[in-house]
Order: C-alpha cells, then structure tokens, then sequence
C-alpha cells in the first residue's frame, strides 16, 4: 500500500496517460514483491539459526569449476537451490578439481531437513 501511496502521490511528475496507469497496475505487484521477500527468505533463516540443530544433508553438484564471483571466491553451485542460496563459497581448488557436476556431496552444519548453515561438507565417494 506504501508504494501505491507513493505512487499516486507521484503522478504529477510522470509524463503521458499510459506511463501513469502502467505504473498504478504495476506498484501492488511490486509493493508485495518487496514486502513479501523478507518474510518468505528471512523468517525461515532466522528460526534455521537459533532453533536449528546439526543436521547433514546430501546435495548434487551442478558446477564446481566456475570462477569467482563477487562476495563469493571460488564457489561451487548445487542443484535443486535458490538461485541466492546455491553456492558454497571457499572451497579449496583441490576438492573443486575433484567434484564434477552430477556428484554427491554431504553438507553439514546447523540447521533443519528444510536447509542448513554449513559449516563443513564432504564428498561422498560412489
């Protein structure tokens, strides 16, 4: 409702009629995005960290030999995640070398059946 305000009390500045409906449709879609995001991602991970507990779970590799990226050095992607949440970051060239996409790995961390914080994992060797 917030940005539908701020929209509404901005239309004076917005050139041309189309421009001003588009932006009235369009604000509730973008209002619920933005105000839904923190609750859908974040209460899950802030009940995952103080009620959590140890917990392992498997995941499969999807890539392991992509560069870094920014805020994540030499990550390795999972498959079946968020596109946020995919990456285990700081993983030694070693085991990266080792991993190939379609692989097992065992996660383990804090956490639930639902997801973890990890703080270690381990290939599991077929």
């Amino acid at each position: 409702m917030l940005l539908l305000w701020s929209v509404l009390r901005g239309l004076d500045n917005i050139q041309g009629e189309l421009k001003k409906i588009g932006a009235v449709l369009i604000s509730p879609f973008m209002g619920y995005f933005v105000g839904s995001t923190p609750v859908v991602i974040g209460v899950p991970m802030i009940v995952t960290a103080f009620a959590g507990h140890h917990v392992e779970l498997t995941y499969h590799i999807e890539q392991a030999d992509g560069g870094s990226r920014r805020g994540c050095s030499s990550p390795v992607d999972l498959q079946g995640l968020p596109f946020m949440f995919k990456s285990l970051c700081g993983v030694s060239n070693d085991l990266r070398k080792a991993l190939k996409p379609g692989m097992k790995i065992i996660a383990e961390g804090r956490g639930s059946g639902l997801g973890l914080y990890a703080s270690n994992f381990h290939r599991i060797d077929q």
